[in-house]
């Protein structure tokens, strides 16, 4: 039985790709499961450290305006609570879950997609992830 190396190529790539959506579905209930943790955590009376007179620092202190970028914040929610990739869905409602932010999807959907044009996230099927060149940059900031 002689199979073309294409043929065979193609079966190897199909099977791969069934192991990974098999092991995506297994793996979306745990990171669902995370960020409600997550969620519980951030909402903690004690989930910020003390200044100086004891008093709990704002989350969003030494960012220029009072809220964050939203860009910034879904890289900070890719790389922190979805290692895996988040549906844009998942996406929206972590960060409006997490830190109250109200952010609707029509402001929401173009960040994504800017984001996606500089090529920070890319997108696999419905997950989102960050790309190689964000995770690159993220390593060269902790070893600063």
């Amino acid at each position: 039985m002689n199979k073309s190396i294409r043929l065979i190529l193609e079966e190897s790539e199909k099977t791969l790709e069934q192991q990974i959506k098999a092991i995506r579905e297994q793996l979306s209930p745990l990171e669902a499961e995370l960020a409600d943790i997550k969620r519980a955590r951030a909402a903690l009376p004690n989930n910020a450290p003390l200044d100086a007179w004891g008093k709990q620092q704002s989350f969003f202190k030494n960012v220029e305006s009072k809220r964050p970028k939203i860009k910034k914040l879904i890289l900070q929610a890719l790389n922190e609570s979805f290692p895996n990739g988040a549906t844009s869905r998942e996406l929206l409602h972590f960060l409006n879950s997490i830190w109250n932010l109200g952010i609707p999807r029509e402001s929401f959907s173009p960040q994504l997609s800017r984001l996606k044009m500089d090529q920070l996230v890319l997108k696999e099927g419905k997950l989102w992830r960050l790309s190689a060149k964000t995770r690159v940059k993220e390593i060269m900031n902790l070893s600063e």
